[in-house]
């Protein structure tokens, strides 16, 4: 992006708050899929002192769980180190089929992976404060 910079009063200089979007709809849990996203995007940035865009412009969450009682699934795992410190991450646990007790074919549609958001907050300033 090209900025420009020109000095200007207090007085006569522009000021204009950001624009976003809103939220598009989420993203849809088809087979496979074991989280959904959505976003929103800066229609406008700030101008001068106006006010600043949000920090989070996208989300995930996990899709709804759905159980079958003839599938054998061992416990899940526990849940991952957050992916970011700050500015939001994922964390994610795990379960797997029990190749020794009986399953249907229905067992594929079942989740096997959730993920979530996490740390979601502003990053501290200083050279470790985001991974």
């Amino acid at each position: 992006a090209v900025m420009e910079n020109r000095a200007c009063s207090a007085h006569t200089c522009p000021s204009k708050p950001c624009k976003v979007t809103d939220w598009l709809e989420w993203s849809p849990c088809n087979h496979g899929h074991s989280q959904q996203y959505r976003e929103r995007k800066v229609m406008q940035p700030p101008v001068g002192h106006g006010q600043a865009c949000p920090t989070i412009l996208s989300e995930t969450r996990g899709c709804p769980k759905v159980e079958l009682t003839d599938c054998l699934l061992t416990h899940w795992t526990t849940w991952s180190t957050c992916s970011r410190t700050c500015m939001g991450g994922q964390s994610f646990r795990s379960r797997h089929l029990d190749m020794d007790g009986t399953f249907s074919n229905a067992c594929g549609s079942i989740a096997v992976k959730e993920t979530t958001s996490c740390n979601a907050g502003l990053c501290a300033s200083g050279p470790d404060a985001m991974l």
